[in-house]
């Protein structure tokens, strides 16, 4: 089992943002306000990156696929300077090699939100870039 390391996570969704055709920096020090900037032609988005961990609420479900979690903000305060600053968060299971990309509207009342590796959900934000795409209207 591989444990989670920020930096490395970092390092590994950049890469994965440069291979989807996605400029990026990293933040020298991440914080709360971003991890990555984010670059598409004239669009600036900022993303915090996270831990994609197996959501243990559902350790006894009968669906036949994962189901994870992203827990963004540590407290309300956190919470509140993410939405403000923030674009996107995306979370990355180094154990299942896979990523959520969530827009932070659906921190909007939260600090953690539940993806469904298939249907179900926000199962549309699993190992996939097509709600920040649309958004930067990428083809």
């Amino acid at each position: 089992m591989i444990r989670y390391n920020h930096p490395e996570a970092i390092k590994k969704i950049s890469e994965i943002l440069l291979k989807n055709g996605y400029e990026v920096a990293r933040v020298n020090k991440p914080n709360i306000e971003a991890d990555i900037i984010l670059t598409y032609h004239d669009k600036k988005l900022n993303i915090l990156v996270r831990h994609l961990q197996k959501d243990h609420a559902y350790k006894n479900s009968t669906r036949p696929y994962k189901i994870y979690k992203v827990e963004a903000f540590e407290n309300d305060e956190d919470r509140n300077i993410g939405n403000k600053n923030l674009d996107y968060v995306i979370g990355y299971n180094f154990n299942d090699d896979c990523f959520a990309c969530v827009p932070i509207g659906e921190y909007k009342d939260k600090r953690s939100t539940v993806i469904h590796e298939k249907e179900d959900t926000r199962h549309e934000f699993f190992n996939s870039f097509l709600s920040m795409d649309e958004f930067l209207n990428k083809s």
